[in-house]
């Protein structure tokens, strides 16, 4: 039974990953965000964030997409465990010109990376994203 218990969980994972980045596509910053605690942390260390909360990680999403507006993330690979997820994507759009490290304004952008993810209680309690 418990293997049965493992498999729904990793479906139900999995599920809410794929809604996020649906979200996320959508310039849904809510959605993205709605199946997180409220204490969810994020982290993107090579910037050197690290927040705590909802409305945090909904500024950095909401923050990556006007830098790239009209951008469209594919999901390359995803993968759930119990209580994790790895997602690797790839975002494609034009720059804003408004990010150091960016192109300058309408030239193209094309981002690879890797979001973990950590679940509690059935909810996204940890984001760290990857990318190089």
């Amino acid at each position: 039974m418990k293997a049965r218990g493992q498999h729904t969980r990793r479906v139900m994972e999995t599920e809410v990953l794929r809604r996020i980045f649906d979200a996320y596509n959508n310039d849904d910053f809510d959605g993205v965000v709605a199946g997180a605690t409220d204490d969810v942390t994020y982290v993107f260390g090579p910037r050197g964030i690290r927040l705590t909360g909802r409305d945090g990680w909904r500024q950095i999403v909401a923050g990556v997409a006007a830098a790239i507006p009209g951008r469209r993330l594919e999901i390359v690979r995803l993968a759930a465990t119990d209580g994790a997820g790895v997602v690797e994507w790839v975002i494609r759009g034009v720059s804003s010109g408004k990010v150091d490290g960016y192109p300058p304004a309408g030239e193209s952008v094309t981002l690879e990376g890797c979001t973990v993810v950590g679940f509690r209680d059935d909810r996204v309690c940890y984001v760290r994203d990857y990318m190089g």
